[in-house]
């Protein structure tokens, strides 16, 4: 598994401290991929 995670990316913003488990299967870092399907059921480019 790759990537940060969502807790360790924000994790200035969030209530975390040194006991916090960091468990991840690599969240948050998802990429957008353009679906013409979906393009097309929604009438947008």
């Amino acid at each position: 598994v790759t990537g940060t995670g969502i807790l360790n990316l924000y994790r200035e913003f969030l209530p975390v401290t040194e006991r916090t488990p960091f468990i991840t299967l690599g969240e948050g870092e998802t990429p957008l991929v353009r679906s013409s399907q979906i393009s097309k059921l929604v009438e947008c480019e």
